[in-house]
């Protein structure tokens, strides 16, 4: 039978960072990233469409760390 590795965390911001680390490694969050800043209303897209678009793009990487100001 396989082991299983115990890991243990001493704080809420350790184990936060080891479950960044393993499922949005930094080049994930990269590519979201600039995906986030690129994004355009796309032709024939309502503003609404595209705003619900954004967001759901936003909300593939809540860690993206970019300023609101920059996001508006």
């Amino acid at each position: 039978m396989e082991q299983q590795k115990i890991v243990l965390f001493n704080t809420w911001g350790d184990m936060k960072c080891m479950f960044l680390e393993k499922f949005f490694p930094a080049s994930r969050t990269t590519t979201i990233r600039k995906e986030i800043c690129g994004i355009k209303q796309h032709h024939g897209e309502t503003l609404h469409e595209y705003w619900e678009r954004f967001n759901k793009l936003c909300a593939t990487c809540p860690h993206h760390q970019i300023n609101e100001q920059l996001l508006i």
